[in-house]
């Protein structure tokens, strides 16, 4: 049997199965296209099947089964299975729960990008000024955290706020070749009534 090889696309692009069975005696009378999950997506009579994801997403990442059935003289019935695996990539799309935080001199702010994406993001925090943070300069440590079967990272940037230049906004933005980047912006602003 003859199935399209795996497969890695980027989310929204539309995905053609063709699932051919090229041996056999007899020749199968059924061809069905199936799902990880158990779902009969489609089913041809003969031989060959061709079956069109439009649009695919995330949620239809898995392994897709082609399954030619056939019937033998004396009414009994076998099956033969390929397998194809359809990998879908996307975009970093960044989650965060908080993203403006209160401090007097002195206090420590953690900041924390949660990002999805797939092939797995690469994360990197900005200063106010645009300057790339690498986590070693004073004041600044960042933490990098896979999860959720390695497709998400959570980043943290803890900055410890010295004096008054620590103030302001920091950017978080995560790449991964597919487009759009994911960037959220985070601001430690000065904690009112606490005499600074």
């Amino acid at each position: 049997m003859v199935v399209s090889p795996s497969t890695q696309v980027n989310e929204g692009h539309d995905v053609h199965i063709h699932c051919l069975a090229t041996d056999g005696n007899p020749n199968p009378h059924l061809m069905s296209l199936i799902r990880d999950t158990d779902e009969v997506l489609a089913e041809e009579e003969g031989s060959e099947l061709q079956y069109d994801i439009r649009g695919i997403n995330r949620s239809q990442s898995g392994v897709y089964r082609c399954r030619a059935t056939t019937r033998f003289y004396d009414g009994s019935e076998d099956f033969s299975e390929e397998k194809q695996n359809i990998t879908v990539q996307f975009s970093p799309k960044i989650i965060s729960q908080e993203t403006e935080f209160e401090a007097s001199i002195g206090e420590t702010v953690p900041m924390s990008c949660k990002v999805d994406g797939f092939p797995i993001s690469s994360v990197s925090w900005f200063a106010q000024n645009g300057s790339l943070i690498l986590g070693d300069e004073e004041n600044m440590d960042i933490t990098n955290e896979a999860t959720d079967g390695e497709i998400m990272v959570t980043s943290t940037l803890t900055v410890t706020v010295a004096d008054e230049s620590y103030y302001g906004t920091y950017t978080c933005k995560a790449t991964n070749n597919i487009e759009p980047d994911g960037e959220l912006s985070f601001g430690i602003v000065i904690r009112l009534g606490s005499g600074s």
